[in-house]
């Protein structure tokens, strides 16, 4: 009876460790912060669509200067996202209906995020340059409806080109 007793709290506090363990790694954001709110809140100011409660350009332009290098990992996902044709038409439907909204962001409004986020990270953004340019062969080799990979190695390109005649 002692031995089992033992084992159970033993038992026990290993539960408890392990569900510290997963609370601890959920509530922690790896996204960078700028005034308590995490970089993909402050990205939505680039969306096209309007909304109630969207966060101001400058702020977000600001945010993405603010987080620097660490806007890169973020903007580079939103850049590689793709849509299938099934979640596509699925979606189209379930906007028509007026019952329930449908609040979906399509691939080709999270390339123009990460576009947008690039714009605003400036030359920072050259340090992506390997990444970009693998996403940019996807876009040619792909069905991609737009090339904002290759837009945004351009403005790289471009900026270092000034950057070096105007020191």
């Amino acid at each position: 009876m002692r031995k089992s007793f033992r084992y159970g709290i033993a038992a026990g506090v290993a539960l408890i460790i392990f569900i510290g363990v997963v609370w601890w790694n959920t509530s922690r954001t790896s996204d960078p912060v700028y005034q308590g709110k995490p970089l993909v809140y402050w990205l939505e100011a680039f969306e096209t669509d309007d909304f109630r409660g969207k966060p101001k350009f400058n702020d977000a332009v600001e945010a993405v200067r603010q987080a620097g290098t660490n806007a890169i990992p973020i903007l580079l996902r939103l850049l590689r996202t793709k849509d299938s044709d099934l979640r596509q038409r699925f979606t189209l439907l379930a906007q028509k209906q007026h019952l329930v909204k449908v609040d979906y962001h399509t691939s080709d409004g999270q390339h123009w995020v990460a576009r947008q986020g690039f714009v605003a990270l400036g030359r920072i953004g050259r340090y992506a340059i390997p990444q970009l340019r693998e996403i940019h062969q996807a876009e040619i080799a792909g069905t991609w409806k737009y090339n904002y990979a290759g837009e945004i190695l351009d403005l790289l390109e471009i900026w270092d080109k000034n950057a070096v005649k105007h020191p």
